[in-house]
């Protein structure tokens, strides 16, 4: 009997290392057992069957005891998903920079109204140094065409490795992006919706359906809405209410076909005046 004290001293070990990372939630499937369980794998081994699903030993009594993940765990890992959609209301974005850099005439009578920035301590904002001029700069570009702090340093990469003037082929390389080309044509109202549009599968480029907001187009592709009853009454629609909006020079659009063509790439007067595109350049050679 004197073989049973280590194993019977193991198992108690294991047992109170499952409790206490069953606790914290990190705890090891493989250690999730009970007393019976262990005991059973040292001296009846006939008690514990293989999962192929587990691709190990399985005792008896251990599908009792697995704990599943509670609904705030769940929560949290939905909530992962959208950690990179930024869900700030673009008024206060806008008065954090001072200037509209979305567009819409709206947002130029939220910066009449409240000229400070946003929070409650924003009429009481300390000087800002070289880099945080550099900084408001680069947030401008980013948070205007909606991308990611990632989306947007590849393409800073992509920029600065392309021949030319860095500044001006990053906002090239933005100018060519699928939902911003379908803002500028007037089948959005904003980026935003554009994006939302080109996930759900309402725009296509040569014919073929495009759900990758990040595409650049190049010349001469034809954009034009999808086949089908639904996205080109939509198009139709966002195209009559966006007649104020004047169709860059490098975009031709045709109404009636509900489609528009790229004529040429965006350069000098065709690229937007949303921010210095030279101080963010130094921001990131820095």
């Amino acid at each position: 009997m004197l073989w049973l004290i280590p194993t019977i001293r193991s198992v108690w070990f294991r047992l109170s290392l499952t409790k206490s990372q069953t606790r914290t939630g990190n705890g090891d499937p493989a250690l999730s057992q009970c007393v019976f369980c262990l005991v059973c794998c040292a001296c009846i081994s006939p008690v514990r069957k293989w999962s192929p699903a587990n691709g190990r030993f399985v005792g008896i009594c251990e599908p009792l005891l697995t704990r599943k993940p509670s609904k705030v765990t769940q929560e949290r890992g939905k909530d992962k998903k959208n950690m990179a959609r930024n869900t700030t209301a673009k008024g206060k974005i806008v008065r954090r920079f001072g200037s509209n850099i979305f567009g819409n005439p709206k947002y130029d009578r939220v910066l009449e109204r409240r000229v400070t920035p946003p929070g409650d301590h924003g009429a009481k904002r300390s000087k800002e140094t070289e880099y945080g001029k550099r900084l408001l700069e680069k947030q401008k570009l980013r948070f205007a065409y909606g991308m990611s702090e990632t989306q947007f340093k590849n393409t800073f990469k992509k920029a600065k490795a392309m021949k030319g003037m860095t500044g001006e082929n990053l906002l090239v390389l933005l100018e060519r992006r699928l939902d911003n080309v379908v803002y500028r044509l007037g089948m959005a109202s904003s980026r935003s919706q554009a994006r939302q549009m080109v996930v759900h599968g309402h725009i296509m480029v040569n014919g073929r359906k495009v759900t990758s907001p990040s595409f650049r187009v190049k010349a001469p592709e034809v954009i034009s809405a999808k086949k089908s009853s639904k996205s080109q009454k939509l198009v139709k629609t966002l195209l009559a209410e966006n007649t104020h909006r004047a169709v860059p020079d490098w975009l031709a659009l045709s109404p009636e076909k509900l489609s528009g063509e790229v004529q040429r790439l965006p350069a000098g007067a065709d690229l937007p005046d949303i921010a210095d595109e030279q101080l963010v350049v130094e921001f990131y050679s820095r």
